[in-house]
């Protein structure tokens, strides 16, 4: 399995820049601008869990059998029921992320998104862990079909059992070599509420130490003028 861990979302781009000439062609900042921008990084985003890019690949492990592709999202609301098996025999290849569940005092409403090129690809939820020997036992959630981008909605209670999610081919060596991006945002309910600040999770925790240290370079550099 190759993949990569990003802190933030793509969507988010915060550079700091520390060559000189460059610092000098942007004089025209002040220091009330450094701290809006600090203020901005350490509050966009605040939702976003997990982000990673990863590729299917012919040395991952293997899983035997898949559920069914039911064309049945899981949402928010009411547990979708385990679909079945599609077939209990052949093996495919798979990835395995694990997502620790928020402590809040209310359950944490969790938005699993799959990114593909193609449809080779399916993703579901566990809770309670992932056996590939029989990957219908735990089963939490699925979006219900393969597609360039796919989304399943489930919810768990405060500080619950990890919520494992696995990331597969739908046929033997079909999606060896396809890249994905796995996305996990988390909300404090079905109306997409951010969670509560209070208590910031893995993205925020980031971008608040991006800020700070932008904004330690910058002071130092201020002072120098």
């Amino acid at each position: 399995m190759r993949q990569f861990v990003l802190i933030f979302s793509c969507s988010l781009q915060i550079e700091v820049v520390l060559s000189r000439h460059v610092l000098n062609w942007r004089k025209k900042y002040t220091k009330l601008g450094l701290l809006l921008t600090f203020l901005l990084a350490t509050n966009l985003q605040a939702t976003l869990i997990l982000n990673v890019i990863g590729t299917i690949e012919s040395t991952d492990p293997l899983q035997t059998g898949r559920l069914l592709r039911n064309g049945i999202a899981s949402q928010w609301g009411a547990n979708k029921p385990n679909p079945g098996l599609n077939d209990a025999s052949i093996q495919r290849h798979y990835d395995e992320h694990v997502v620790n569940v928020l402590s809040f005092a209310s359950p944490i409403f969790y938005e699993i998104e799959l990114d593909s090129p193609n449809t080779s690809l399916f993703h579901l939820g566990y809770v309670g862990g992932f056996n590939p020997a029989a990957p219908s036992s735990n089963y939490y959630g699925d979006p219900g079909s393969s597609a360039a981008t796919s989304i399943c909605r489930v919810s768990l209670a405060s500080g619950a059992t990890p919520l494992t999610l696995v990331v597969h081919e739908v046929n033997r060596n079909g999606g060896v070599g396809t890249n994905y991006n796995l996305i996990v945002r988390a909300f404090s309910d079905d109306q997409r509420t951010d969670l509560p600040s209070s208590v910031p999770e893995p993205a925020t925790a980031a971008l608040t130490g991006t800020a700070l240290c932008a904004l330690a370079v910058a002071g130092r550099w201020w002072k120098r003028r």
